[in-house]
């Protein structure tokens, strides 16, 4: 034997020796055992591959206790524990047991996963070498994942919800490890406690390495999750500084940590991060527990908002864990490639060495096993109905089979399938985990189906989105749009500081509770600063939005949290008023109107709702064109609706108690004059005497809830539209406050049809008994539909008549004007509704013409009604209603070509035909 021969040999022996006898590689049990990673002072750690096809072997760890501790029973008890408790953790930053069992002789042993990497402190001591600083910002991300793994372990609980009360107490770099591709993973758990733990320390007190124990562990108290915590901030301070914290004789730094006199320095400034920094790991570090954070999860809150604030890497990644393998990729860029090799090596060595396992006899055929038709592929969710669908795909009422919980489970739609839809599928998910608050949805899983499709499941909501309830109501109380819109303000809020960005505030994607609470749904299209959006966004960004509450810099590109802000605004203003703030033939136009003009007021707009300036102030300023001149926040529009609120509750019983007294004055002169009455022109200027000083103060109240800009524009329409007649009464309505009214002439006067009604178009009120800034009557005078009002006195057939010659003619808002004021005056004529439901759908205005079709199939429950009022709940989504229609149109008419057609395209052919098959 050469010299060579025998150093090689020596060389080998002294690596693979695993005990006294034992040489590697060797089998133990189903695994091979390929190399000793470590060995302890109560077991020995392995590195080794349970075999497999040759090519696709798989490396794992695995741990067994010394041979001279085989037979101590504190031994036995500690390793047992270790796997009890590590065995119970399921979380991507928990090293994960694949197995923990007895071999053959009847000893314990524990399979772990094996993490290709290294742990922090190689980590650290690597960048030393190698003259690099670890960022900050890559500091936080490894340290956001140790305290979300922490979260779970001190947070898990048993099968029956009873907390297990792990806590690690052995934290350090060497036990947390990362890997070449960015994950971080606590290991051991040897000295964890736990509730399911068997053996106790004494008084329970374990002390941690040095250089991160915390200062009540230093002075023997039992330590509990804020030392776990305290070790947290030691590693992110020593991860910062490039060095260890520790310094000098061990237990002179234990003394000086026990009494407070040794904290971390403040590092901020000299690794250029933001100063919050420095008290976050003073918080993490604090000498007094009561002083630290109360759990992990509140520190790595507060360490994400931290990490939002650092710059994007190079190709624009601001995840944690490509930040966590941009560190790794930097540090080790070959080690890898080396690591494989080597276990390649290893693992062709062992199966030189041992001989080919014995074959085994065929296995029985399994028994075949019905799969459940309405069970998801690979999961564990029976889809129960159908809720909805949109763009990013279909939306379930789902039943978790284990967890027995009904959640709402989204899934990719198959047509959708693609990189881009996938990512923006992931994109909606993770901005939905970022955010927690009482007004969005909660999110429970994410995965992936045996097909290949992204699904998410979230709470299970019992209400309405406000699109249906706007469609029934076609507008709603002001105190409870306000109240609405407030809950949105804060769910956008929470959004806001997480630096994401809605871009599709709707009705349809805000929910109505059943409790009256408010949710914002649909994250589809979110833009957030940690990455939700894609880089293609670039290209398609002018079209992200629903464009009816776009906000104009939206539609160029550019959006921001004021974007959102003027999207609420659009949907507070057609809560309050029935109606969009602009209305146009095409998104074109729709566009271009927004980006010249601002919308009527509310207050003018939904005058018979009793708006009072302040509301209507704050959502015209909601409103704006120039995003710098409306509210910079969903804070600042919160606080505004609010102070509108408590203002208008001010305001109300003093202008309730003025309409009555001006209502009483008004009917006291009116019954005066009735009596003493010579002759009609008696009356009537007597009439003039003692009603113009009213008409003056209804003229001041009509000032201060309408602004200038308000009048003049009414004016000017009304030169246009109001008969020559009708003139001098619309002059004396848009009069400036402190102006004295003009008194109208006698003759004009006497050409009312009477006192009473002349009255009560000069002092109209609401149904609070408010004076209101415009009412109906003051309408049919003051307003561009008055000479179509007129029209719509005449018969329904007329009515009729003239509105097509109006459409004809080109003009279909003044025809919708005509057709509105007629269904008011019939409500009950399927004709007038029947052709205002057919030019409702031609304007666009989907919410009037779905309400108005359910009041034509009230009136009228033909096949026509019925198949119309289908179509527009089929078109707005309202697909459940348009089903429920259509069946009882095939009730009534089971020969319909079209409600069968219709049926068929909604729920199936099957369906269909089954249903017909039970009817007959």
């Amino acid at each position: 034997m050469t010299a060579s021969t025998a150093a090689d040999n020596s060389l080998k022996s002294n690596e693979n020796i695993a005990s006294d006898a034992d040489v590697l590689p060797r089998r133990f049990e189903r695994y091979t055992l390929l190399k000793r990673i470590a060995r302890g002072g109560m077991g020995e750690v392995f590195l080794a591959t349970n075999g497999g096809i040759e090519g696709a072997e798989r490396p794992c760890v695995v741990k067994t206790i010394r041979k001279e501790h085989e037979t101590d029973s504190s031994f036995l008890a500690r390793f047992l524990d270790e796997a009890r408790i590590q065995s119970q953790l399921g979380h991507p930053g928990v090293a994960q047991v694949v197995e923990a069992t007895n071999d053959a002789s009847g000893k314990p042993y524990v399979v772990v996963e094996f993490i290709e990497g290294k742990n922090l402190g190689d980590l650290r001591a690597r960048a030393g070498q190698l003259g690099v600083r670890v960022g900050w910002a890559e500091a936080l991300a490894l340290t956001i994942v140790v305290c979300d793994a922490l979260a779970h372990v001190h947070e898990r609980t048993d099968a029956d919800g009873k907390p297990l009360e792990i806590v690690h107490r052995d934290l350090s770099p060497q036990n947390v490890m990362v890997s070449y591709g960015g994950d971080v993973k606590l290991i051991d758990f040897g000295t964890a406690r736990g509730h399911n733990r068997r053996c106790q320390t004494i008084a329970g007190i374990v002390f941690a390495k040095p250089g991160y124990v915390a200062p009540e562990v230093a002075n023997n108290t039992p330590g509990g999750i804020p030392a776990d915590l305290y070790a947290v901030g030691i590693m992110l301070w020593e991860l910062l500084a490039g060095r260890r914290f520790l310094s000098g004789e061990a237990a002179q730094h234990l003394a000086a940590v026990a009494a407070g006199k040794r904290n971390p320095s403040p590092l901020a400034q000299l690794v250029g991060a933001p100063p919050e920094l420095d008290a976050l790991i003073g918080k993490l570090t604090a000498a007094s527990v009561a002083e630290r954070y109360g759990s992990a999860r509140q520190a790595m809150n507060d360490l994400v908002r931290l990490l939002q604030r650092a710059p994007s890497m190079a190709d624009g990644d601001r995840s944690v864990r490509g930040r966590s393998a941009r560190l790794m990729q930097k540090l080790y860029p070959a080690e890898p490639a080396r690591t494989r090799s080597e276990f390649a090596r290893l693992v062709a060595e062992a199966r030189q060495v041992e001989p080919p396992p014995a074959a085994l006899p065929p296995s029985p055929p399994a028994p075949a096993v019905e799969a459940d038709p309405d069970v998801l592929a690979g999961t564990q969710y029976r889809l129960v109905r159908e809720i909805g669908r949109g763009a990013m795909g279909v939306v379930y009422e789902a039943y978790h089979l284990e967890l027995f919980r009904t959640v709402a489970l989204k899934v990719l739609d198959p047509e959708s399938l693609g990189v881009e839809a996938q990512k923006r599928f992931r994109a909606e998910a993770r901005a939905i985990a970022q955010l927690s608050h009482e007004n969005l949805v909660d999110l429970y899983e994410f995965g992936i189906t045996e097909d290949g499709r992204p699904f998410y499941a979230m709470e299970l909501l019992n209400g309405e989105s406000l699109d249906k309830k706007i469609a029934r109501e076609s507008g709603m109380d002001y105190r409870e749009a306000v109240q609405l819109a407030m809950q949105a303000c804060d769910a956008l809020e929470v959004a806001h500081k997480a630096s994401v960005i809605h871009r599709d505030i709707k009705p349809a994607n805000l929910f109505l509770c059943q409790d009256g609470t408010l949710k914002l749904l649909d994250f589809g299209v979110a833009k957030a600063e940690f990455g939700v959006e894609s880089k293609s966004d670039a290209s398609a960004i002018s079209i992200v939005g629903t464009p009816e509450y776009m906000a104009p810099e939206q539609a160029k590109g550019q959006a921001d949290e004021r974007s959102d802000v003027y999207a609420l605004g659009a949907v507070l203003y057609e809560l309050l008023s029935g109606k969009l703030p602009h209305q146009a033939e095409s998104t074109i136009e729709l566009l271009d109107a927004k980006f010249r003009k601002q919308p009527l007021p509310v207050s003018v707009v939904a005058a018979h709702r009793g708006v009072s300036r302040a509301l209507s102030d704050a959502v015209a300023r909601a409103l704006e064109i120039d995003a710098d001149l409306r509210f910079q926040s969903a804070v600042e529009f919160r606080k505004a609706l609010q102070g509108a609120l408590q203002v208008f509750t001010v305001q109300s019983p003093a202008r309730k108690r003025l309409a009555r007294g001006l209502a009483s004055a008004i009917t006291l002169s009116v019954l005066g004059l009735i009596g003493a009455a010579a002759s009609r022109t008696a009356v009537v200027e007597r009439a003039h005497a003692v009603l113009a000083p009213v008409a003056h103060k209804l003229a001041e109240l009509r000032a201060h809830a309408v602004e200038r800009r308000e009048a003049s524009f009414e004016s000017a329409v009304a030169a246009e539209s109001v008969p020559a007649e009708s003139k001098t009464v619309t002059a004396q309505a848009a009069q400036p406050a402190g102006e004295p009214v003009a008194p109208a002439a006698p003759a004009e006067l006497a050409k009312a049809e009477g006192t009473p009604s002349a009255v009560a178009a000069l002092a109209p009120a609401n149904d609070d008994g408010e004076v209101d800034d415009d009412s109906e009557g003051a309408a049919q005078v003051a307003t561009p539909s008055a000479d179509g009002a007129r029209a719509s006195d005449a018969a329904p057939s007329a009515v009729i008549e003239q509105v097509r010659a109006l459409t004809a003619k080109g003009k279909r808002s003044k025809a919708l004007d005509v057709l509105r004021h007629a269904a008011k005056k019939s409500p009950n004529d399927a004709a007038v509704l029947r052709e205002l439901t057919l030019l409702a759908q031609q304007d666009r205005a989907w919410g009037e013409a779905v309400k108005t079709a359910r009041r034509w199939v009230t009136v009228e429950p033909s096949t026509e009604s019925k198949l119309e009022l289908a179509r527009l709940d089929k078109k707005t989504g309202h697909r459940e209603d348009a089903i429920s229609v259509l069946q009882s149109v095939m009730k009534d008419n089971p020969d319909s070509p079209e409600a069968h057609a219709m049926l068929v395209g909604l729920i199936g052919g099957e369906r269909v035909a089954l249903a017909s098959a039970n009817r007959k």
